[in-house]
């Protein structure tokens, strides 16, 4: 597979490339049953951005806890260099073939990503005490060495008055063999809605 690296527009914005690609924050959703909410949204989501060109309209924009995690982006990015002694280049927006990408939030060579969530205090205080990489971001690291092809995803919490949770996330063959099935199941689901929709619409 063909992997690019390509540059963000500016700081927050999605770049077009993304459209049409099931992508590292959404692939969760593949490991649910095919009859769940969240399962038919990602196939549907992926089948109406290739058939049109466009993101469908009320898919989510953000709201008050992604905002914060922009805000305090630069502190966390700052507090991870702090502790490993690491530089956090720019993530990008990376694509792998023609339906996958990733926008990882850095970069760290060599290697490596960068992956920063800044939950509220509680979702942060439960990472702390669990110890382990959240259950609802298991895949994300997956499918961001998958397609940026780099070897470990350090995933971090931060909380501006607590001390951060980080876990490294080493490449696993077997994970990495497991998101390949799904994704190709997902695929074929697409081409198969697109196929279906576009003989109504002929």
């Amino acid at each position: 597979m063909i992997r690019e690296r390509h540059k963000l527009p500016s700081m927050g914005d999605l770049h077009p490339l993304r459209i049409g690609r099931f992508t590292a924050s959404m692939v969760g959703s593949l490991f649910m049953k095919p009859s769940t909410k969240g399962y038919q949204d990602a196939i549907a989501t992926v089948a109406f951005e290739r058939m049109t060109g466009k993101r469908p309209e009320g898919g989510f924009s953000g709201n008050f806890w992604t905002d914060r995690g922009h805000e305090l982006e630069p502190w966390a990015v700052e507090q991870y260099e702090i502790d490993t002694f690491s530089t956090v280049h720019a993530g990008d927006f990376w694509t792998c073939g023609d339906w996958f990408g990733a926008s990882p939030d850095g970069i760290v060579n060599p290697g490596g990503v960068f992956e920063g969530k800044a939950p509220r205090f509680a979702t942060h205080m439960a990472y702390l005490d669990a110890g382990v990489l959240p259950r609802e971001y298991r895949w994300q690291p997956v499918m961001q060495m998958l397609v940026t092809n780099r070897d470990w995803v350090d995933f971090q919490s931060y909380h501006p008055d607590l001390p951060p949770f980080r876990i490294r996330v080493n490449r696993d063959e077997k994970k990495e063999t497991e998101l390949l099935s799904a994704l190709d199941i997902a695929v074929n689901k697409v081409n198969e809605t697109v196929f279906n929709l576009e003989g109504v619409s002929a």
